[in-house]
This record gives C-alpha cells, sequence and structure tokens, in this order.
C-alpha cells in the first residue's frame, strides 16, 4: 500500500470481491460467482493497485471525481 493512500482510495473491487464472496459462501453457493475477480486478480490485491486497468477508487463508485 502507498503510504499516502487513503482509505478511500482502496478499490471498490477489492471490497465488493470480498462481500460478495463472504455472502454467497455463507449462503453455501460457493466461488463460481466470484470467479470474475479471482481471474482480474481481486483477491491477490491489497486494493491499492494503482495501475491496475480494473481500479476504481470507492469514492469514484459513488460519482465522485476520477484521479
Amino acid at each position: 500500500m502507498k503510504s499516502d493512500a487513503n482509505l478511500e482510495d482502496r478499490c471498490f473491487y477489492y471490497t465488493q470481491s470480498r462481500t460478495q464472496r463472504a455472502n454467497e459462501l455463507g449462503r453455501g453457493q460457493g466461488l463460481k460467482g466470484t470467479e470474475g475477480y479471482k481471474n482480474q486478480g481481486c483477491f491477490k490485491c491489497s486494493g491499492y493497485n494503482f495501475k491496475c486497468q480494473m481500479y476504481l477508487s470507492d469514492k469514484e463508485s459513488e460519482g465522485g471525481e476520477r484521479k
């Protein structure tokens, strides 16, 4: 993680992938629903890979301006 990164800079997909996976596993649905996130590398990411083509900050996902 970059030392100057703020919590709102964390990638939306970092949080979304983990939330979706926890919910689906809790319902006994397995890992199929989060396979796309896995293929993109979201589960190996710290959430602060600003060079990732899929990177979208939490602030941007709520309609904030892109850096």
